[in-house]
């Protein structure tokens, strides 16, 4: 009867944790090593703090300065108790989502719908070909990420170098003033409302480098794809920054 029950007991643990991955004794010792670490903190603190009392060179400064030896001790405590109250809720969270995803072990792999070539020569498994093409197909997908965060890395650096010509430009309407104060003479005038000129077509630029920036900030909060097509917009916007900086030549 105990050899049936034991049987039994050892085969419910196999269903459960058929990799003897042991998840929930591993997220407790994580638990605790956790908590344990922050005591050792908060310890080494109110250690740290207890000396500085005793030999007076080192008194606590800013909001502490006027505490108490106990005092100061009250407040590691809060803040021990603080902590431990936060970690713990967090630690909670932390392993149901460890159960639930970083250990789960979908149903194929113990069920013996995912297994090798059957016993009595019927169902075959994943062929050597398919796995061989998911590889490929993995290695494609990883290709296409480093090109991705390079063509990123790029569009960030161009963004960056937008950013600096506009504020070496500064505000077209201020240059426009100038034309405006230089009004009457000819020379002055002339030049200036060349230079006003070239600085109002800046401002579709400045507008077009904002979407760029917005495009930037959608697409690393979103994953989107076609960077080739982000970064053909960031060289066009280089391109009549350029033309725009070369009107404004003398």
């Amino acid at each position: 009867m105990a050899d049936t029950q034991g049987g039994a007991a050892a085969a419910q643990r196999d269903a459960d944790d058929p990799f003897d991955l042991q998840a929930p004794k591993l997220m407790a010792d994580i638990v605790n090593f956790t908590i344990d670490f922050m005591a050792e903190a908060i310890d080494s603190l109110e250690v740290t703090a207890e000396q500085a009392f005793k030999d007076g060179k080192n008194r606590p400064r800013g909001p502490v300065a006027g505490f108490s030896p106990q005092q100061l001790t009250a407040s590691c405590e809060r803040v021990n108790r603080a902590l431990y109250e936060a970690v713990q809720s967090n630690m909670d969270r932390l392993e149901l989502y460890a159960l639930g995803t970083c250990f789960n072990v979908p149903p194929g792999l113990t069920d013996g719908s995912a297994a090798g070539p059957a016993a009595d020569g019927g169902a075959q498994g994943v062929s050597e070909d398919a796995v061989a093409g998911m590889d490929r197909e993995l290695e494609a997908l990883r290709a296409r990420i480093v090109a991705s965060r390079a063509a990123t890395r790029e569009m960030r650096r161009e963004a960056a170098l937008l950013d600096k010509e506009m504020e070496r430009c500064g505000d077209p309407a201020e240059i426009e003033a100038v034309a405006m104060a230089a009004a009457g003479k000819p020379s002055v005038a002339e030049d200036a409302a060349a230079i006003a000129a070239a600085a109002l077509k800046l401002q579709p630029l400045l507008q077009r480098a904002q979407r760029l920036r917005d495009t930037l900030l959608q697409r690393k909060a979103a994953g989107a794809t076609k960077p080739e097509q982000q970064r053909k917009q960031v060289d066009a916007s280089v391109e009549d920054l350029g033309h725009a900086l070369a009107s404004l030549q003398p």
